[in-house]
C-alpha cells in the first residue's frame, strides 16, 4: 500500500473516511493499494486521480513505512511526499482539509497512519 504525503510549507493534507465507511470519522493520507503491474510512484499517482481527482509528481525515496496487522490482514504501508498545484477534491472521502502540526497531532489518525504522522510533522515547517 502506498499513502501521500501533500505538503505545502507548514501543511499537509489529510483526508476523512466518510459515514459508511469501517474507519467513518478517521483521518488518513490518502493512497491505496499497488497492483501487480505498478511501482509504488505509478499507484500513488492512480489513486490520487481516483481519489482527489488530482495529478501529482512523486517524490522518491519514501518518506516512512510502516507495517502492522489489521484483522487477518499484514500490511506494509509506503509514504511518498508528492508534488502538485492541484486543487484536492473528496472524490472518495467525507472531508479533506491542510493540518498544521498542532492541528494533525490533534487529529484521530487511522492506525496505520498514526506511525506516519511524525515523519509527515518532522518535514513541515514551523
Amino acid at each position: 500500500m502506498v499513502a501521500a504525503a501533500w505538503i505545502r510549507g507548514s501543511r499537509v493534507l489529510a483526508a476523512q473516511h466518510g459515514p459508511g465507511h469501517p474507519r467513518s470519522g478517521e483521518w488518513e493520507f490518502p493512497g491505496g493499494k499497488v497492483e501487480p503491474e505498478e511501482t509504488d510512484a505509478q499507484a500513488l499517482i492512480r489513486e490520487l486521480i481516483e481519489e482527489l481527482d488530482a495529478r501529482v509528481e512523486v517524490a522518491e525515496p519514501a518518506l516512512a513505512r510502516h507495517c502492522f496487522v489489521t484483522g487477518a490482514r499484514t500490511i506494509d504501508l509506503w509514504l511518498y511526499e508528492v508534488r502538485s498545484d492541484a486543487t484536492p477534491l473528496p472524490v472518495e472521502h467525507g472531508a479533506l482539509t491542510w493540518v498544521d502540526r498542532e492541528v494533525g497531532d490533534a487529529l484521530t489518525w487511522s492506525p496505520g497512519d498514526t506511525a506516519l504522522w511524525p515523519a509527515v510533522r518532522d518535514r513541515l515547517t514551523p
